[in-house]
């Protein structure tokens, strides 16, 4: 885990960050975080992979976690740019009421 964020209302939000990683590397990450989201202080807390590329699926066919996975509070963003960061965009994964949400890709 890169940053673990706190507040005294709110539970431990956990960010690994990745960066130009295949879908082998980011599979180990997916697993490897939530490992990692056991040992945050509350129990309802939130694990997110952020991974940044400029490989140009990363927002047409991005590589999710399985749905097992999110079930256990893993949030996942991709973060595509050009070579020069002029141009950015990011899509999301998470599970919510019981179902799978993805959302983007989303300039920005």
């Amino acid at each position: 885990m890169n940053v673990v964020l706190e507040s005294p209302n709110h539970p431990a939000v956990g960010l690994k960050l990745a960066a130009m990683l295949g879908r082998g590397l980011l599979k180990e990450h997916y697993a490897r975080v939530l490992k990692y989201g056991k040992l945050l202080p509350s129990s309802s807390s939130e694990v997110w992979v952020v991974h940044s590329t400029c490989q140009d699926d990363v927002t047409k066919d991005p590589y999710w976690p399985s749905d097992e996975e999110l079930y256990k509070d893993l949030w996942v963003a991709h973060v595509w740019h050009n070579h020069k960061f002029l141009e950015v965009a990011i899509v999301g994964c998470w599970w919510e009421n019981n179902q799978r949400y993805i959302t983007g890709p989303y300039a920005i």
